[in-house]
């Protein structure tokens, strides 16, 4: 019996180790990749250098050469503000904000 194999469209999750952003990383010949990188330079044979590598299927996990493309910061925001996506927002009014000590000692003096 031969294998199935999904469409090459469908997302290859990555299994492996998590960052604390939900992205695949890993470690090879003593550096420290994240996952999607990773697979876009072995299958492109092309370093991403300073671009980012993006998902098209906004799927952090995905390691699916077709989903991954090149693009900036700014390429990266307006994909985000395409397919309507929130943006990380910077501040007070970030829900992920990360808060300091004093900051947290004055929420439990109340």
């Amino acid at each position: 019996m031969e294998p199935t194999y999904p469409p090459l469209t469908d997302c290859i999750l990555w299994e492996g180790a998590l960052n604390s952003k939900g992205y695949g990383h890993l470690r090879v010949d003593g550096f420290d990749w994240l996952a999607h990188r990773y697979a876009y330079y072995k299958h492109y044979k092309k370093y991403p250098g300073k671009l980012m590598v993006l998902h098209s299927c906004d799927n952090r996990r995905c390691i699916n050469p077709e989903h991954l493309f090149l693009g900036t910061n700014t390429d990266n925001m307006r994909d985000a503000i395409a397919k309507g996506r929130p943006i990380g927002r910077r501040g007070p009014g970030n829900p992920e904000k990360k808060h300091r000590w004093n900051h947290i000692k004055e929420l439990f003096r109340r």
